[in-house]
């Protein structure tokens, strides 16, 4: 799915996904310095669609979960 997403490769994908991972907390959330990977990995992976965030991460369940305590 992440490569169709991104127009790679599974292995350029799998990279990606290898580096992004690591930005990932224990309530799910992405830390600031993880966003920042994002221009990191398109670099050293050749991408050169520009993706917007807002079509990488969405915190409305999330916040919705975490206001409701479940997080």
């Amino acid at each position: 799915m992440m490569a169709d997403f991104l127009g790679t490769s599974m292995t350029q994908a799998a990279r990606a996904y290898d580096v992004s991972i690591r930005s990932f907390t224990d309530d799910g959330m992405i830390s600031d310095n993880g966003l920042g990977l994002m221009e990191l990995t398109k670099e050293r992976l050749k991408i050169t669609k520009d993706v917007p965030l807002s079509e990488v991460v969405d915190w409305t369940l999330m916040r919705e979960l975490k206001s409701e305590g479940k997080f």
